[in-house]
């Protein structure tokens, strides 16, 4: 990898992992913050969903080169972290494959989080007034998350 983009990577991932569990995360326990709460979490599963392309991008990038990240990236994104999986798992980088599992597993909880927050649609409406977030949309139509509205 490249040394560069590597600790850009690394130090964007520390980060955002630290302000989930050190701000974010004390936010949740009184009523009147969580909004913000899943807010923040929402904002940070896009953040650790780019960092963890990137990282794939140049996983795939250093082995097989540009024109399979061409082609994965045209596919819609998803099959270069498949493809970068893969290829960990064929030369054995069992570190770098702990690493992208602990990447994709504090996304998807951060996600999780962010979504299941009570009292978040309000809030939710609003951030995608804001951003025009059709993800943020999606959620705050969900049933079981208007129960309490």
């Amino acid at each position: 990898m490249i040394p560069s983009i590597l600790h850009v990577i690394s130090s964007l991932f520390g980060w955002t992992l630290a302000a989930d569990l050190c701000v974010l995360a004390p936010l949740l326990v009184p009523r009147a913050t969580r909004g913000v709460a899943a807010i923040g979490f929402l904002l940070s599963v896009a953040i650790l969903a780019f960092v963890i392309w990137v990282l794939c991008v140049e996983i795939v990038g250093a082995e097989w080169g540009i024109a399979a990240v061409i082609v994965s990236t045209l596919l819609g994104g998803i099959p270069i972290l498949l493809l970068a999986a893969f290829l960990l798992v064929i030369h054995a980088a069992w570190t770098d494959l702990l690493v992208l599992a602990v990447m994709l597993v504090s996304a998807i909880i951060a996600g999780i989080v962010g979504t299941n927050v009570d009292d978040s649609p309000a809030y939710l409406s609003r951030f995608a007034a804001w951003t025009g977030s059709t993800f943020a949309r999606a959620v705050r139509r969900q049933p079981h998350m208007n129960a309490n509205a």
